[in-house]
């Protein structure tokens, strides 16, 4: 009987524990596509607020980022990412396209500058 209880018990808590996990895992996914569109439509302020929320964001949601940025324009969050995210390593030949086929003068300089750096 003890046995069986304790089974019970410890599957009880697997199947919380496992439910929980899903649900970080769901909300991540959930924040990064939302800083990923924040970004794309220009919203620095809500860029701002989900970067202190999601420091450690990975590379590629990074670049998908900054890439929607850049093809859109939207200097001032391209700016505020160069500054505060750690963009070492995706600055590349194809994001500085990207800000080339924006035609925003803006947008190349600050990438190329902050390349060069």
């Amino acid at each position: 009987m003890a046995v069986k209880m304790f089974s019970l018990i410890f599957f009880i808590f697997y199947l919380l524990f496992r439910m929980s996990r899903t649900t970080r895992s769901t909300s991540r996914e959930k924040t990064r596509k939302e800083f990923i569109e924040a970004c794309s439509s220009g919203q620095l302020e809500r860029v701002q607020s989900l970067l202190k929320y999601i420091p450690s964001l990975a590379k590629p949601h990074l670049q998908s980022a900054l890439e929607v940025a850049c093809s859109e324009g939207h200097l001032d969050v391209v700016s505020h990412l160069v500054k505060n995210a750690n963009c070492d390593g995706i600055i590349d030949q194809n994001l500085l396209h990207i800000a080339v086929d924006s035609g925003n003068i803006q947008v190349q300089h600050t990438l190329t500058h902050k390349k060069a750096r």
